[in-house]
Order: C-alpha cells, then structure tokens, then sequence
C-alpha cells in the first residue's frame, strides 16, 4: 500500500505508552468495547500495556484471545503540510512513515488520500 500522503491538520500523539504486542501473544479483553465510525475497537491489555485496539488484531483459540499479528498503537505526531509513506489502513487510521523515519498512526482525517 506505501504511498504518499499529505497531513492535511497537525496531530499530536495523545499516548505516552501505547499497547504493543506481537503476534501469538496473548491478550486479556476487558469486555470494554466501542464502535467507531463503523469501525469495533475493544479495549485490551497485554505485555504490561493497555488501550484500544482494532478487532482484527485478535484471534480466539479455545475461547482464549490472543494476537493475530505483531500491532503496536504508536501513534504519530504530524504537522499539517508535511508527506508522509501510509503502510497500513484500517479502521480510520493510516500507519505512516515520516520523512525522518519514524512511523505511527494517524487518524485518517488529518490525511489527503491522492486519487490512485
């Protein structure tokens, strides 16, 4: 998917220690879950961490969940008029690659999405 996009408004990263994990990992959901723009987030801990993280991530073996694939919910401080490498879409937020090489997420709506 890597393609160039324009921050459209600055982001600031709003968490200090965002959940991470890798895949197999297992995850313990609180029950805690919100739809946002049509898009399940549940609430999970793992490895020491916590936060939202988008229901595709997890998987349930014997009724235990545990982590699809490695996620990590870094997000990326951005300013407006600066390009960024998307890598990743889903539920609303991009994964991108900064110029100087660091990479998190950015809600899509602080993104222009060039015509293909």
């Amino acid at each position: 998917m890597a393609r160039e996009l324009v921050v459209t408004r600055d982001w600031v990263s709003s968490v200090s220690d965002p959940i991470r994990f890798t895949s197999g990992t297992p995850i313990d959901l609180t029950g805690r879950e919100e739809v946002r723009h049509g898009h399940r987030w549940l609430w999970a801990i793992a490895e020491g961490r916590e936060g939202w993280v988008p229901d595709g991530v997890v998987a349930f073996v014997d009724r235990t969940p545990y982590a699809l694939h490695d996620h990590s919910a870094v997000e990326l401080t951005c300013q407006a008029g600066e390009v960024l490498t998307a890598i990743e879409r889903t539920h609303g937020w991009t994964l991108c690659r900064s110029g100087s090489g660091e990479t998190g997420w950015v809600p899509d709506g602080h993104l222009e999405f060039p015509e293909a």
